[in-house]
């Protein structure tokens, strides 16, 4: 009999259905706009304001860069080439005046404005001040009266052969036609004459102003160095010139030199950058000298402590700073409407107009849900205003906050690609430090067989240790000083001996020799006297070595205070600047080797400094990066991502580094100038966000923290996010539009609900397991049809489920994975563990039983031997008459004990489960009068094939076929030659699961196709307890 299906009152919906609809068509859409268009403002207010902590980290960094010498003689320098009418800058030097310019004609005049303009800028008196005229062949000087004696202290060839290195006058073109220039460009063309020249310079610069006087300057910085003769602390050079055009081989056309002391700068000249900021300020704080950012109500700030020599002075009798002591700090700050975001207004318009939306529908939908919107019109055009009034206001309040949300996703592709290209960067400094890092470490064995032998050892064994180091291309030279004032130098192969080099080497011995000095006065206080003395009292030609010497003791002393040589001990080893060795082309490590067995006070036995060239490590490293790791991330062929490695060395003050283009990876990154450009710009100032490029390119620059080395990525997002942003804002509008003409058209689908829902519910129950589910569906047209059909499926999964219990569960499992497709003959090689068990003499006391039983004790067995298989995540390949064969894959159920095991383990624990369930059965069969069972075990592992055979077309069995199970009948038929409750392994397997178990040797068993025979072991459960493996050793 039919069943009527159940009828629904539509012209009076209850309002539980009104609210429902009201909530997810008019409600619930705008919340998730606001929603998402609130998070998204918010996210780029996030970014905004990280974008302004790091603008302010930048400024107060740039700030306390300021605070140095170096940085305020440059900028003042700057000031004074502006005021003295020199022009704008380019690229590092003014613009040129004409060429008939005579301001340079007269020197002493020129000499009065200079010292003038630089007084106006730097409130202190210069130690010297030099100017020059074209091609360094005029000049005019003053010097200080309280050093300098005389009008012109300063011989005329001293200041212009001195200038002609400093503005590198004889790598530019002739200004001036004068025979003298083109004589002496003559006579410095060959390298003699070079060396000469410089030989003569250097001569006269440590004649006036000692022997530390660099040669070589950067004109856009000042130069430091130190000179004992004009008191403590350093010299502070600053030079400006003038060419003949923007080109690196400009003509000269003059220029000026100034010379001042540390000491004399005041602080006012110091905080002059800091008084100038609108947003600067410094003030004192107690108990508070961490570097933070601080957010109050309405700025932003950016706060750290001042450098120690501007901090307030120790309290009387006090040798530290107290907890609570006055903290002098540098703030920082913005206004926090600069991280607010402008799109808030738009966002506001979008939820004023999407709150009256669903206000409007609302009340639309309890009209028209209540029978009260009865208007003149056909059914198509009630339904086109229904569609206009539900899709016209929700588009335009989508339009006005799609413009509001929009530029935010599309700021997403950036974020992210710039994200990969920074992760990237880290991991290729993360393996250079790794490199390094190992370089290092050989380093340092080198170093440790080098102490043992060094306190007693002669020239020829130190010089063999030396050789090695070298020879294993550890480093380029070695410069040992041993505690005795002995010296061993060491050149690589490698080396070159061009005029530059041999004077940076001069440079780099020097600086050890001094730094080695004051290492052994640090660390062998008890006995660095000692050593110097012994030193000094050898003949001249038995001193190998000018370290304790007296001179090199005085300006080792004079050049690191206490202060600044704590930033050398303690370390080992010690990696010194390329300003302070002069070796820029590369890294100086200091090693330092103790001797054994020595007291405290004289253990330091030695200072190893080695040099290794920067094209050296990164030729053995960073190319096999580039084309082994990170190519394969960031593929290049495209030009869609690049990446370029230079070296750079830190210019002396925190927070700015000077770029090298040569030795860079790959190498034609020399020749790429957007790549140029931004390693520039990240070397200005390696703090602040790259900026994304004119062409849409994302970049990202790292400044190596152990190395001097940066690292710099090119890259465009492949799609942005915009795109993606514009096709999910039309998918959602298309899917309100559906929803809506859905929600026109429900009285007519709400027939169809309830059949519906009553298949859902009877397929719900079949997902549980029950096969005969009630179902209500009408029976008419497509509703008996479904029915019916729903039927049959059931009865055929009951079936199914029936069938299931004559295969093994892996053979059900394997058809489930199939999916039912492909379901063909075939299989896989497979680590499995294969048992097998038989009853003996079963097939005798079979003969004098009646069949049934016969399969009422066979029952009875194999239930028992069932349970400990499955315990132990096997399963039962087959039933052979009263033998079982059972298999353990090398996967087990998940969540189970037994899937952490091996197979073998698993098969083991399975067959003393086995002798347990049958010593019961047994108990049992003896207190009804039946003659107890012996049962066979033979076990072993090895490799299978695991999967069906049969027929393609019918019969199919999930078996293992391979010499294991072949291996594993043969063993169980030697139950003969065991005990009772033995178990019968080989070797192989013994050994896989139990290596320290001693079983019984049953000799050896051929197994065909094998070369050599199989040797077989006895053993019982109680010679080895499966759970005592789970615990500790067997017993």
């Amino acid at each position: 009999m039919a069943t009527a299906p159940p009828t629904i009152d539509l012209a009076r919906p209850s309002w539980t259905w009104i609210i429902l609809v009201g909530l997810v068509v008019f409600v619930l859409p705008p919340l998730a706009l606001v929603g998402l268009g609130r998070r998204l403002v918010e996210e780029e207010e996030i970014r905004r304001t990280a974008a302004l902590e790091q603008t302010l980290l930048a400024d107060l960094r740039r700030h306390l860069v300021g605070l140095s010498p170096e940085r305020a003689l440059e900028q003042a320098a700057d000031r004074t080439v502006r005021r003295l009418g020199w022009g704008a800058r380019f690229r590092g030097r003014p613009l040129i005046p004409p060429q008939d310019s005579p301001e340079f004609s007269h020197l002493p005049a020129v000499l009065a404005r200079v010292r003038g303009a630089l007084a106006r800028e730097i409130p202190a008196t210069p130690l010297a001040v030099w100017v020059v005229g074209g091609d360094a062949l005029t000049s005019a000087s003053w010097g200080n009266p309280r050093f300098f004696r005389g009008p012109s202290p300063f011989p005329a060839t001293a200041v212009r052969q001195l200038a002609a290195l400093w503005f590198k006058v004889f790598e530019r073109r002739i200004w001036s036609d004068h025979d003298r220039a083109r004589d002496l460009r003559r006579r410095v063309a060959t390298p003699a004459g070079w060396q000469a020249f410089r030989e003569q310079g250097r001569k006269m610069g440590s004649h006036l102003f000692g022997e530390y006087l660099p040669l070589d300057i950067d004109q856009n910085m000042a130069t430091g160095f130190f000179s004992a003769r004009f008191g403590l602390g350093r010299i502070w050079l600053i030079a400006r010139g003038r060419y003949g055009g923007a080109g690196n081989d400009a003509p000269f056309l003059g220029g000026f030199v100034a010379f001042y002391r540390q000491a004399d700068l005041p602080r006012t000249f110091l905080l002059k950058g800091i008084r100038r900021a609108r947003h600067a300020v410094i003030f004192t704080a107690r108990r508070n000298g961490v570097p933070r950012l601080v957010h109050t109500s309405r700025r932003v700030w950016a706060v750290a402590p001042m450098p120690p020599s501007w901090q307030p002075p120790l309290r009387p009798g006090a040798h530290a700073y107290a907890h609570d002591s006055p903290v002098r700090l540098l703030g920082v700050w913005r206004w926090r409407e600069a991280a607010a975001s402008p799109h808030r207004t738009s966002l506001a318009r979008g939820e004023a107009l999407l709150a009256l939306w669903a206000v409007v529908g609302s009340l639309w939908l309890m009209a028209m849900a209540r029978g009260h919107l009865a208007l003149p019109l056909s059914i198509r055009g009630q339904l086109a205003l229904a569609m206009a009034v539900a899709v016209v206001p929700p588009a335009l309040a989508c339009g006005l906050v799609a413009r509001a949300v929009l530029t935010l996703w599309a700021l997403d592709g950036e974020r992210d690609t710039r994200e990969g290209l920074r992760q990237e960067l880290q991991l290729l400094e993360s393996g250079l430090t790794g490199h390094g890092i190992e370089l290092r470490q050989q380093l340092w064995l080198a170093k440790e067989a080098l102490a043992r032998v060094l306190p007693q050892a002669d020239e020829a064994v130190v010089d063999h240790h030396l050789r090695r180091m070298l020879e294993a291309g550890l480093a380029q030279n070695l410069h040992l000083f041993r505690h005795d004032g002995r010296e061993w130098f060491t050149q690589g192969p490698a080396s070159g001996s061009s005029p530059q080099l041999v004077e940076t080497l001069d440079k780099m011995s020097s600086f050890a020799r001094l730094l080695a000095a004051r290492l052994f006065m640090a660390y062998n206080p008890r006995s660095w006297e000692r050593d110097r003395d012994a030193a000094r009292s050898r003949r001249p030609d038995e001193r190998r070595g000018r370290l304790w010497e007296q001179d090199q003791l005085s300006i080792g002393r004079a050049m690191w205070t206490e202060e600044e040589l704590g930033a050398y001990l303690g370390r080992d080893p010690i990696f010194l600047d390329a300003r302070a060795t002069g070796f820029s082309q590369g890294l100086v490590m200091a090693f330092l080797l103790w001797k054994p067995n020595a007291p405290v006070g004289e253990r330091l036995g030695g200072v190893l400094f080695a040099s290794i060239p920067l094209s050296a490590l990164g030729q053995r490293y960073f190319l096999t990066r580039l084309t082994a790791g990170v190519a394969n991330r960031l593929p290049g062929p495209d030009g869609r991502h690049r990446l370029a490695i230079f070296p750079c060395e830190r210019e002396g003050q925190e927070g700015r580094f000077r770029l090298r283009l040569t030795p860079c990876w790959p190498p034609d990154a020399r020749n790429a100038p957007d790549l140029i450009r931004i390693a520039r710009q990240a070397a200005a100032n390696p703090w602040s966000p790259l900026p994304r490029q004119a062409d849409g390119a994302v970049a990202a620059a790292r400044v190596f923290h152990a190395f001097p080395f940066m690292a710099v990525a090119l890259a465009t997002p492949p799609v942005t996010l915009l795109e993606r942003a514009a096709g999910l804002l039309v998918a959602g509008g298309i899917a309100l539009l559906v929803l809506l003409i859905g929600l026109v058209s429900r009285f007519l689908e709400r027939v169809f609900l309830v059949p519906m829902e009553s298949l859902v519910q009877a397929s719900q129950a079949v997902a549980t397991g029950e096969y005969a589910p009630a179902l209500d569906l009408p029976e008419v047209a497509e509703f008996a049809q479904i029915g019916g059909e729903f039927r049959q499926m059931c009865k055929g999964l009951r079936e199914g489920r029936l069938l299931t219990r004559f295969v093994s569960s892996e053979a059900v499992r394997n058809a489930r994975a199939t999916g039912g497709t492909a379901f063909e003959p075939g299989g896989e090689r497979r680590r499995v563990a294969i048992l097998f068990s038989h009853i003996h003499g079963f097939t005798e006391a079979a003969r004098a039983l009646e069949g049934r039983q016969v399969f009422t004790w066979l029952s009875q067995y194999l239930s028992a031997m069932e349970a400990p298989i499955r315990a132990q995540g096997g399963h039962i390949d087959k039933y052979i008459g009263d033998a079982i064969m059972a298999v353990f894959h090398d996967e087990a159920g998940a969540g189970t004990e037994a899937s952490t095991a091996p197979p073998a383990r698993r098969a083991w624990r399975a067959a003393c489960g086995m002798r347990r369930a049958l010593r019961n059965l047994n108990l049992r069969r003896k207190a009804l009068g039946h003659p107890p069972w012996r049962t066979g075990i033979g076990l072993t592992a090895g490799i299978v094939v695991s999967g069906r055979i049969g027929s393609r077309h019918r019969r199919l069995d999930f078996t293992v076929i391979g010499d294991a199970v072949n291996l594993a009948a043969r063993l169980e038929a030697l139950r003969e030659r065991a005990e009772a409750e033995a178990i019968i392994v080989d070797r192989a397997t013994l050994e896989s699961f139990a290596p320290t178990a001693r079983g019984r040797p049953l000799g050896t068993l051929a197994i065909k196709g094998k070369a050599a025979p199989v040797e077989v072991f006895a053993l019982s459960p109680d010679e080895w307890d499966p759970e005592a493996t789970m615990t500790g050793s067997p017993p």
